[in-house]
């Protein structure tokens, strides 16, 4: 908005700390690799990069959560 006339001083708050992708499933080439179905290719998406709970571990007055999670 900055950028067209009739406005000034444009200013925002707005703070983007979680991006987001746009992903498009190519089928045919998740068939070649043995992913047969959208939910596979979805599944090992969110392994990857999402919050999936693998594991509890359970100590003498808490629990702890285990998370897969991917190398940086």
């Amino acid at each position: 908005m900055a950028a067209l006339e009739g406005f000034q001083d444009v200013t925002t708050d707005l703070l983007i700390s979680s991006p987001q992708v746009v992903l498009n499933i190519d089928r045919e080439s998740g068939t070649c690799i043995g992913c047969y179905s959208g939910i596979k290719i979805e599944n090992a998406l969110y392994d990857a990069y999402g919050q999936r709970q693998v594991s509890t571990i359970y100590a003498a007055v808490n629990q702890y959560w285990v998370i897969m999670e991917t190398d940086a």
